[in-house]
């Protein structure tokens, strides 16, 4: 799985020997680990525990540290699809990144 971060967007592309992903969860924790590896800190984490309001299922990346820079990856698109179906599917997929 490639994994590049640039601007306001994470581009993520299908290797040949990358598994199918059964849920966007699945996919976001792979992602996770393939940025950690590039010297990210992130954790996954539903977005309403830390009192963003939206649905109780909505899954994203943070930093793990308010000290480090602050960084925040999640699929936009997620009332209209699963990130990890798209990627299945298309075999690459753009996340919505914030960095502060």
């Amino acid at each position: 799985m490639k994994v590049k971060l640039s601007g306001s967007v994470c581009r993520v592309e299908r290797e040949p020997n990358d598994p199918r992903f059964r849920s966007e969860s699945q996919l976001l924790h792979r992602i996770k680990i393939a940025l950690n590896k590039q010297g990210f800190d992130l954790i996954k984490k539903r977005m309403w525990k830390d009192g963003h309001l939206v649905s109780e299922h909505v899954q994203y990346l943070r930093a793990k540290s308010p000290k480090s820079p602050c960084l925040a990856i999640w699929n936009e698109r997620y009332q209209i699809e699963d990130a990890g179906e798209r990627f299945n599917t298309v075999g690459k997929i753009e996340l919505q990144a914030v960095q502060l």
